[in-house]
This record gives structure tokens, C-alpha cells and sequence, in this order.
């Protein structure tokens, strides 16, 4: 090759980081442009927990501030939103056999408590 032996110096592809660099070299030298330039709106995508969870907590936030709710009441609220239903699933037999999804908040809720969604942490409260 005339180009020489150039690499990728821009995003690179999580555990493919020296094929995503050679690779992205050789669409560089071949005049090939936007190679890996979707990546972020590519993993925005594929996360979708994160994507429930970030809706979840800035509805609750938006509602509820730092009042502190059940999770019975929780579940309510996600019922009556129509939130996390690809975590908790939507009741019906099939996302309940699946294991895809619980038809319960809790579930989903309690092993996460004191993760970060925007910036907002749920955390387990004894008084409520």
C-alpha cells in the first residue's frame, strides 16, 4: 500500500481495538469516511435497560422529587406509565415465561438500588 501503514486515531470498537484501527486505517487510505462516526448512537441503541432506567428515573424525579415512594407504589406508577416494561415485562403469559421480563417493578428495582441513572440514585429508605 501506498499509504503506508495508517491506523485508526478516532473511536475504536470495544474489545476490537486493533481491528477496528486497521480496519478504520485502511478505509482512511481507501477514502472511505465515517468509519465507527454512529458508534455512540450505536451503543444509545443496543442499550436498552439504560434507556428504560433513564426514562424510568426522570419520570419518577419529574413526579415524585426526593419523596420517598414503595415499591409497591413504584410499580404503580411504572403500571400507569406504561414504564420499564421491557425489563418488568407486560404482564401477559408470554414475557412472563420468556425470562426476558418480571411482571413486577420489584424485580427490576431492588437489584439496582444505588446505581446512577441522570445523575439521580434510588436508595433503600427503612422510615417509608
Amino acid at each position: 500500500m501506498d499509504g503506508g501503514r495508517q491506523t485508526l486515531d478516532r473511536a475504536r470498537l470495544g474489545s476490537f481495538e486493533r481491528w477496528s484501527s486497521v480496519i478504520g486505517g485502511i478505509l482512511g487510505i481507501a477514502g472511505v469516511p465515517g468509519f465507527l462516526a454512529n458508534l455512540d448512537q450505536l451503543y444509545e441503541a443496543a442499550d436498552i435497560e439504560g434507556q428504560a432506567w433513564r426514562e424510568f428515573t426522570a419520570a419518577w424525579w419529574q413526579t415524585f422529587r426526593d419523596q420517598p415512594k414503595k415499591v409497591s407504589e413504584l410499580n404503580q406508577f411504572c403500571e400507569e406509565r406504561e414504564l420499564m416494561l421491557r425489563l418488568r415485562g407486560d404482564g401477559s403469559a408470554r414475557s412472563n415465561r420468556s425470562g426476558w421480563a418480571t411482571p413486577s417493578v420489584t424485580a427490576v428495582i431492588v437489584p439496582s438500588m444505588d446505581c446512577e441513572w441522570c445523575g439521580l440514585i434510588a436508595t433503600r429508605n427503612t422510615k417509608v
